[in-house]
């Protein structure tokens, strides 16, 4: 199973995919469709997958949120051209509260540093870029939460 976590981001939104479970590559892409469409080509995407993105919480600017929404829309619209097995739209406050142990009430540089603490923790690695790590960690928390979603898909899917 592969699965492409992504962290929306106006400019260079941060990746991470996973193959079996194992965090295989990350980084950052550009976020207009190009860019996207050229991530979304890479060999890795040979077999389907799974996309996972963040939600967006309107808690700042609407012209922002707009963007972003956007942008998230994008990456969904590319997924599906690739035949994507399923999109999953993870609430920021989901994966944050059960991997950061947090909510959105606490400032957003605090949750980006716990961001990079946590990915740290989780994969033994130091990582310096918080779209990044949070791209991983939106992926990883979809991976625990997908045995509890099973009943949706092919038992052959989620092998």
């Amino acid at each position: 199973m592969i699965l492409l976590s992504i962290d929306p981001s106006t400019k260079k939104s941060g990746f991470a995919v996973f193959k079996n479970s194992e965090l295989v590559k990350f980084g950052t892409v550009v976020s207009d469709i190009a860019t996207i469409a050229e991530l979304m080509a890479d060999d890795l995407f040979d077999e389907r997958f799974f996309l996972a993105i963040e939600q967006q919480y309107s808690s700042f600017n609407t012209k922002s949120f707009m963007k972003l929404v956007e942008v998230r829309t994008v990456f969904e619209t590319v997924a599906t051209l690739n035949n994507a097995l399923g999109i999953y739209t993870i609430p920021a406050n989901s994966w944050q509260s059960y991997i950061l142990g947090t909510n959105n009430r606490i400032k957003r540089k605090e949750r980006k540093a716990l961001s990079l603490e946590r990915t740290h923790d989780i994969f033994g690695f130091e990582i310096s870029n918080d779209n990044i790590a949070d791209a991983i960690l939106i992926g990883y928390y979809t991976i625990e939460m997908m045995p509890k979603l099973k009943k949706y898909f092919k038992q052959e899917v989620l092998k």
